[in-house]
């Protein structure tokens, strides 16, 4: 778990210290209570709405299971979901739009890891009970739960099955004998041990007439061991292109480690130059600042993928302002501004296409050969806020003329290797026929690469990607942009 995971929270501090999220909760209500967003809601009309949203990377329906491993130091007495220790907790998405888990506890909370997954046949284990007791079907229901260990019944409820919805009890029963079901599994920590019990949850009613559960447990089963099948990502090429166009045309790249890397600084006070960061507070809700060109103009036919990384102080709240602009004009061109380009608390990178972006002020676009290339950081209205950037790159594509440098990044577990096929595609639709073997071979784990020299026959724009099995599992990697092959 890092910063990159969590764009967005609220109701509680955010720390991370050795690969774990810390959560400090500050004061609350029921309906306004602590939350983090792996996928903020999307914000209509913002150039990067589907940065990490649903419109990009669709989850609903497809996945529909969230597994997290969360730590309390307390176990909360308004909220029985919440326990005492390191447990693993499960959830399924409420919504299309957003993706958050609601933290509704007054503890101090770690989390060590989060996953996403989908819910397939291939992730089922067959478990067989016997039951001793006939029961009628509307007292009683079936429950599983995973521990770590196989002792003290003190697991955590994994699923509850529903297998007959809008009926008197929706809900899986046992019956008298030998009983059989599939449980899903998916989203556990691969390459741990796990153990499952059965649960039979008999009602019973107190004097108020409420329902609760006396629960008869299982003997454990034997360990299961989910696989931990190889992970591979494609790190180049990737959207964020090749090349510098300040180091190319001005010898130097806008690094920020001299103050002379930007010019024109509006309602922006505090300004510091340090160790590669350039920091500033905003005035009012109009502050910018121009990057320098020493008189040279920019090929907008050849760059246009802007790359920066920001962090800015205090909460999100598109409200106030969190959001930054990028400004140009060019030597044809008055002034050209973008939409909203959304921004989150923390450190992030942030990658622009400067073709497609729209504007908000004028109607050309990136065009011509820009001589001014400008930044607003936010437009926060109701206060003073610190901004922080890190290197500002402006790229081209990642061009091909006789062989690109393929680079991938392989973990296989414990196995240490994996068998890896590349492929070039024109359309990210891997199995539709049109993607092409590279190069098959085997890997070790760590940072890879293969140099590619294709025929002459290849030309345009493909992408690459990237499959490694383990002889269990297999998974796939598409890069995240395009080589243009002349």
């Amino acid at each position: 778990t890092s910063q990159d995971d969590i764009p967005s929270f609220q109701k509680l501090k955010l720390s991370f210290k050795n690969g774990k999220a810390v959560i400090n909760p500050t004061k609350y209500t029921w309906r306004d209570s602590p939350k983090i967003e792996l996928v903020p809601g999307i914000y209509t009309g913002a150039y990067n709405r589907a940065y990490r949203e649903s419109v990009k990377y669709p989850f609903y329906k497809k996945y529909t299971r969230i597994v997290y491993r969360m730590y309390a130091k307390h176990k909360d007495k308004d909220n029985d979901t919440i326990k005492r220790g390191w447990h693993i907790y499960v959830d399924r998405p409420r919504s299309a739009r957003r993706l958050q888990i609601k933290l509704r506890s007054k503890s101090k909370m770690m989390l060590d890891w989060i996953r996403l997954v989908k819910v397939s046949d291939s992730t089922n284990v067959p478990i067989k009970w016997f039951d001793s007791r006939n029961d009628d079907r509307l007292s009683h229901h079936i429950e599983f739960y995973v521990d770590t260990d196989n002792s003290g019944h003190d697991g955590k409820l994994f699923d509850k099955p529903i297998v007959a919805r809008r009926t008197k009890q929706p809900y899986l029963i046992s019956k008298y004998g030998i009983n059989n079901y599939d449980l899903n599994l998916a989203g556990l920590q691969p390459g741990k041990k796990y153990y499952i019990y059965v649960a039979k949850c008999n009602y019973y009613e107190d004097a108020q007439w409420r329902r609760w559960c006396n629960y008869q447990y299982s003997n454990y089963s034997a360990p299961i061991t989910i696989n931990r099948g190889p992970y591979i990502k494609v790190t180049s090429p990737n959207e964020k292109g090749s090349g510098d166009w300040a180091r190319k045309y001005l010898g130097r790249s806008w690094s920020f480690n001299r103050r002379s890397d930007v010019i024109n600084l509006k309602h922006i006070r505090s300004v510091r130059f340090r160790r590669g960061i350039f920091t500033g507070v905003s005035k009012n809700k109009d502050p910018h600042f121009s990057l320098q060109q020493s008189g040279k103009l920019i090929d907008t036919r050849k760059y246009y993928r802007l790359t920066f990384r920001y962090h800015y102080k205090g909460d999100f709240s598109l409200r106030r302002g969190s959001m930054l602009r990028i400004g140009w004009y060019s030597d044809k061109y008055s002034w050209q501004m973008s939409d909203d380009v959304v921004t989150y608390p923390g450190w992030h990178t942030y990658t622009v296409d400067l073709r497609k972006i729209k504007t908000n002020r004028g109607r050309v676009g990136w065009k011509g050969l820009v001589k001014g290339l400008r930044i607003d950081p936010n437009e926060d209205a109701y206060g003073p806020r610190r901004f922080y950037f890190s290197k500002i790159r402006l790229a081209s594509d990642n061009t091909l003329r006789s062989s690109y440098k393929i680079r991938f990044n392989l973990n296989a577990g414990r196995k240490k290797r994996s068998k890896v096929r590349l492929y070039y595609d024109r359309d990210r639709k891997f199995g539709n026929g049109n993607e092409r073997l590279i190069k098959r071979g085997t890997y070790r784990n760590g940072k890879r690469s293969y140099t590619w020299r294709p025929s002459r026959r290849i030309k345009g724009n493909v992408y690459i990607y990237a499959r490694a099995t383990d002889g269990i599992n297999t998974n796939g990697n598409y890069s995240t942009g395009y080589i243009k092959v002349h």
